[in-house]
C-alpha cells in the first residue's frame, strides 16, 4: 500500500473557556446535536492539554467551510490555551472544512488523519489544509502537522480510534483509516486499519514501496498477490512484504476482510 498521506505543500481575543455558545439545534448526519465551532474548539483544547508537555507550542487557524466561523488557536506557553475571533496571518497550520465534519470529529464518528488521507495529491480531502508564508516545511514541521491534527481533533484522551467501514474513507480501492504516522529525517513509521469488501482491490495491478511492510489480517478472508506469489490470506495471520516487492489484494466473498497494516524504515 502507498503513502497513506500525500502531502504537497503547496478580534478580539477570548480566554478559553468551556460554555455552550455556538450550539445550533439541528442533528449532525449521525443523529447527534450539531455543536457550533467554537463549542468543538474548547472542547478539543481541554482534552488537548492532558496529550502536550508544558514546552508545547502552536498556533493554527480553524474555520468553516460552508460558513463565516473563523477562529485562531494558540497553545502555550504552560497549555495556556487562547482562542481569538478571525484569522491570524502568523499562523502556521490552517484548516477549513464543513460543519458536519467538524461534528464527527468531536462525536468520534471519523478520525482527523482519515479527513486528510489521500491516495494522490490531486485526491479532494474533507479537512483541507495549508500552511503560513513563514514555514519551513521539513521533517520536523511534517510531525508538527501530523501531531496537532491526529491528537487535537480527537477528543479522546488516548485518542481512541473507531475501525469500521462507516468511520473510514477509500483509498487504494479499499476502505482505510491511519492510525498512527510519524516521520523522522528520511525514517518514517505508519500504520492504518483497512477493510475491503466484496469487488474491491487494493493496488489494483500491482504497487510497490521502497520500504518494509507488514499486513495483519484480522478478518476474513481475500486472495493477494505478493511478488510473484498468488495467496489465500486469512483472519489469524500476518504477511512480510519486502521493499519494492509488488504486492495486490482482492476480495471475491461476501464477508468484509479487514487488516492492519505497517509500514516503517527509509522512506516511509
Amino acid at each position: 500500500m502507498s503513502k497513506f498521506i500525500s502531502l504537497i505543500l503547496s478580534l478580539s481575543i477570548v480566554s478559553f473557556g468551556i460554555n455552550n455558545q455556538g450550539t445550533v439545534n439541528k442533528e449532525s448526519s449521525g443523529g447527534n446535536t450539531q455543536l457550533g465551532l467554537k463549542q468543538i474548539i474548547e472542547a478539543c483544547a481541554t482534552a488537548f492539554k492532558e496529550k502536550i508537555d508544558s514546552s508545547y507550542r502552536e498556533k493554527v487557524c480553524i474555520s468553516l467551510e460552508d460558513g463565516s466561523e473563523k477562529y485562531t488557536l494558540i497553545v502555550g506557553p504552560n497549555k495556556q490555551i487562547t482562542v481569538y475571533e478571525g484569522n491570524d496571518s502568523t499562523a502556521s497550520i490552517y484548516y477549513k472544512a464543513k460543519a458536519d465534519l467538524y461534528n464527527k470529529f468531536y462525536y468520534g464518528e471519523m478520525a482527523p488523519a482519515t479527513a486528510v488521507v489521500q491516495a494522490r495529491s490531486s485526491d479532494p480531502i474533507p479537512l483541507n489544509y495549508s500552511f503560513g508564508k513563514h514555514v519551513s516545511f521539513n521533517a520536523d514541521f511534517l510531525n508538527r502537522f501530523l501531531f496537532f491534527t491526529q491528537h487535537f481533533f480527537n477528543r479522546d484522551i488516548h485518542d481512541k480510534l473507531i475501525l469500521r467501514e462507516e468511520s473510514s474513507r477509500l483509498v487504494h480501492g479499499g476502505y482505510g483509516i491511519p492510525i498512527f504516522y510519524q516521520k523522522d529525517n528520511e525514517i518514517g513509521v505508519r500504520s492504518a486499519w483497512y477493510q475491503i469488501n466484496k469487488g474491491q482491490c487494493v493496488n489494483e495491478g500491482g504497487n510497490s514501496n521502497p520500504f518494509p511492510q507488514y499486513i495483519i489480517i484480522i478478518g476474513g478472508t481475500a486472495k493477494a498477490i505478493i511478488g510473484s506469489d498468488t495467496l489465500v490470506i486469512r483472519k489469524g495471520e500476518a504477511y512480510f512484504i519486502a521493499p519494492n516487492q509488488r504486492h495486490t489484494f482482492w476480495n471475491v466473498n461476501e464477508e468484509p476482510c479487514q487488516a492492519i497494516w505497517i509500514a516503517w524504515g527509509k522512506g516511509a
